[in-house]
């Protein structure tokens, strides 16, 4: 409704009127392998944070909050196919379009406008993305991704593929708790917990995939969107 009100082209203001294409889908699918271990890392320097420079009571509240939202997840994954398959709608496909919609469709574009600045949209948005969620402990991992998805926009021009990067890092950390529940996954397994191996294979796989989808860089493009 906003785009409709906002803009002559509404799919062209939220960059959805250019369909995915097989390439640039497999180069994302790709990067998700990198982001997914750095968006780990991420929340490992997020958990070893300094709280001292904030009073006890507030530093015990974040940890209650934490371990709260922590155990409320978990209990509401559910231990059914049927529970999981509803989560996957309400957890990972839902916010994966209304989320990027909002933020990299219409937040970025606005901060863009404003500013003229277009990096400065897409950091600026990733903040605002971390700091909605109100979760103080992944706000780092919260804040990567909404740069990782922001710079997948500007490089592609279309909304489409940082979707699917949405829908697939909510997916997957639905089911990886899905099935530490019904058991089938070992919460120690080496493909959940990411070393220093991992980081150095995710460095060199992100960038591989960032410099393929430079070379067909929409930045000019997206300039154009945003700066009209």
């Amino acid at each position: 409704m906003f785009a409709k009100l906002g803009a002559f082209e509404p799919s062209d203001y939220l960059l959805t009127k250019k369909r995915p294409q097989l390439t640039p889908l497999l180069i994302i699918i790709t990067l998700f392998f990198a982001i997914t271990v750095l968006n780990d890392w991420f929340a490992s320097i997020n958990a070893q944070l300094d709280l001292s420079f904030i009073s006890k009571e507030l530093q015990e509240e974040i940890y209650y909050n934490q371990a709260f939202r922590d155990k409320s997840i978990y209990a509401y994954i559910g231990s059914t196919w049927r529970s999981f398959g509803l989560n996957i709608f309400l957890l990972a496909i839902i916010p994966a379009i209304g989320e990027e919609l909002v933020f990299r469709g219409v937040l970025q574009n606005l901060i863009a406008k404003a500013s003229q600045k277009i990096h400065l949209s897409v950091w600026f948005t990733a903040f605002l993305f971390a700091f909605i969620h109100f979760q103080y402990m992944d706000f780092l991992p919260d804040f990567f991704l909404g740069a990782a998805f922001g710079y997948v926009v500007l490089l592609t021009g279309k909304i489409w593929y940082s979707m699917i990067l949405h829908f697939l890092n909510n997916a997957l950390a639905i089911f990886i708790l899905f099935g530490i529940r019904k058991g089938f996954i070992n919460e120690s397994s080496w493909w959940i917990n990411f070393g220093a191996v991992h980081l150095i294979i995710a460095l060199l796989i992100g960038g591989f995939a960032i410099y393929t989808l430079s070379k067909n860089s929409k930045i000019n493009e997206m300039k154009g969107i945003y700066f009209r």
